[in-house]
């Protein structure tokens, strides 16, 4: 089955509205891991988990250059 831009445009937007309502009460990188682990999208369960990848090594990376 193919997804349309659409469909992934609004999977990711919906990732990332629910992360930032979670950060009103969770740090930020706990607020995407939650939201991750818990947001209900038509996403593979692969797909989630390179996003999460994709995350660690942009804070690692981050870190590397902010120290």
């Amino acid at each position: 089955m193919r997804y349309g831009k659409n469909t992934s445009k609004k999977n990711i937007s919906k990732i990332f509205m629910q992360a930032k309502e979670n950060m009103q009460t969770q740090s930020a990188s706990k607020s995407w891991e939650n939201t991750l682990n818990t947001i209900q999208t038509n996403l593979k369960p692969e797909d989630i988990e390179i996003i999460k990848n994709l995350s660690k090594m942009l804070r690692n990376f981050r870190c590397r250059w902010t120290n």
